[in-house]
C-alpha cells in the first residue's frame, strides 16, 4: 500500500512538471530570431500561393466621430487569376446613400496577353474603356510596362497584412525592428504572442520622417505562423494611431486563408476622437477552370484592338476537341456500317456455282 501511495504522488509530480514545463517552453522557444525568420518566411509563402487564388470578396468601411460609427461605403470585389499571365480585378460600388456623396463608378482592371485595358461603369455593365495598351506597340511607354508589372507583382490580400505601411515580412526583417518579449498567449490558445518595436526613418516607406511602432501580435505555430490578431501603435510628431487587426482563417489545400479581416484606426482630429474600420470579407479557392473570355473587350460588348484576336478559352477549347472526336467517331461508325451492310448485301444476292 505504501509502495502504491509513493507511485501515485511521483506520478501526480511527474504530470506537475510536465505541464509546468510546457507552459515555459512555449513562453520562451523558439528564440526571437527564429520567431521573426518563421513569421516572415509563412508571410511570403502566402503572398506566392494567393498569386493563383480566385476570389470575390466584399470590403465595408466605417467611420466615426466620438461614438456614433456610420457606414461609409461598400464595395464589391472581383479577382480572377490564370498562370498564363491573365489578372481582371473589378471592383463594384455598392455604397449607401449619404448626402453630398457621390456614388463612386465600377472599376475593372485587365491583363491579357496582348494587351491591358481599365473599364469604368456608372451603372452596372455599361463599361466604358477608360484605357487600354497593347504591348509591344509605340503608345506603351515604359511607364505603362511598370504600372502593369507593379500589378502582376503585388500579391492580393497584401494590405491586410501590414504593420503601419510595411509588409509584415518587410518589417520584420528591418534592423532598427526588434522581438522584445515571446510569451504563450493568454486569449488564444496555442499562440505565441509576440512584443515588438521599432523606430528609424524608413518604418513609413517613402516618407523619411522619423517615427516609432510598438505593439504585439499573436501568431500560431500550429498554423504555419498565421497572425491571428495583432495591436500596435504609430507615433511621429504630426500624429499618433493605434491599429488593430483580427483575422479568420481556414484551410485550403496547403494554405492557411483569411476569410474575414477587421482593421481598425483610432486616432484624433483636432481635439475629437476618430475612428476607421474596414471589414473584409473573403472567399478565397484554388482553381484554374475560369472563362478567359473574360479577360478580353469583346466580353464587355467593345470592339478588340486592331490585329487582336482573343486567344481560345481552354475549356471552350478542350470541348471542341471532344466535339470533333465524338462526330468524328459516329461518321466512321457510319462509313463502317454501311460498308458491312453493302458486303452482306452482295453476299447474299451472290449465286451459287
Amino acid at each position: 500500500m505504501k509502495y502504491s501511495r509513493s507511485l501515485i504522488l511521483n506520478a501526480i509530480a511527474a504530470l506537475f512538471i510536465y505541464f509546468v514545463t510546457a507552459d515555459v517552453a512555449l513562453a520562451i522557444e523558439p528564440d526571437t530570431q527564429t520567431i521573426k525568420r518563421n513569421i516572415s518566411a509563412s508571410f511570403d509563402h502566402f503572398r506566392t500561393e494567393v498569386r493563383i487564388y480566385q476570389d470575390d470578396y466584399t470590403v465595408r468601411t466605417y467611420s466615426a466621430m466620438e461614438e456614433k460609427e456610420i457606414l461609409v461605403s461598400i464595395s464589391k470585389h472581383k479577382r480572377r487569376n490564370h498562370p498564363d499571365g491573365y489578372l481582371l480585378m473589378q471592383i463594384d460600388s455598392d455604397d449607401p446613400e449619404i448626402a453630398n456623396k457621390p456614388r463612386r463608378p465600377n472599376r475593372l482592371t485587365c491583363f491579357n496577353p496582348k494587351y491591358e485595358f481599365y473599364l469604368t461603369a456608372n451603372r452596372p455593365n455599361e463599361w466604358q474603356l477608360s484605357k487600354f495598351g497593347v504591348y509591344g506597340t509605340d503608345d506603351y511607354s515604359e511607364k505603362d510596362k511598370k504600372s502593369h508589372d507593379d500589378h502582376l507583382q503585388t500579391p492580393p490580400y497584401d494590405e491586410h497584412y501590414r504593420i503601419g505601411a510595411l509588409p509584415i515580412s518587410m518589417f520584420f526583417d528591418n534592423k532598427n525592428v526588434n522581438i522584445l518579449k515571446v510569451d504563450a498567449s493568454s486569449v488564444n490558445p496555442g499562440a505565441y504572442r509576440i512584443t515588438f518595436e521599432g523606430k528609424g526613418t524608413d518604418l513609413i516607406p517613402g516618407a523619411n520622417i522619423q517615427s516609432s511602432i510598438a505593439g504585439w501580435l499573436d501568431a500560431s505555430p500550429s498554423s504555419n505562423w498565421s497572425i491571428i490578431e495583432m495591436e500596435y501603435t504609430t507615433k511621429t510628431d504630426q500624429f499618433k494611431i493605434k491599429s488593430i487587426h483580427r483575422f479568420t482563417t481556414k484551410q485550403i489545400e496547403n494554405l492557411i486563408a483569411v476569410v474575414r479581416h477587421e482593421y481598425s484606426t483610432f486616432g484624433k482630429l483636432g481635439e475629437k476622437s476618430v475612428t476607421n474600420r474596414i471589414v473584409t470579407e473573403l472567399n478565397p479557392r484554388f482553381t484554374t477552370d475560369i472563362d478567359l473570355s473574360e479577360f478580353w473587350l469583346s466580353k464587355y460588348g467593345l470592339p478588340e484592338p486592331v490585329g487582336v484576336v482573343p486567344l481560345n478559352n481552354n475549356k471552350n477549347h478542350n470541348m471542341i476537341w471532344i466535339l470533333s472526336a465524338s462526330a468524328l467517331f459516329v461518321l466512321m461508325s457510319c462509313v463502317f456500317a454501311y460498308l458491312r451492310r453493302s458486303s452482306l448485301s452482295k453476299t447474299s444476292t451472290k449465286e451459287p456455282e
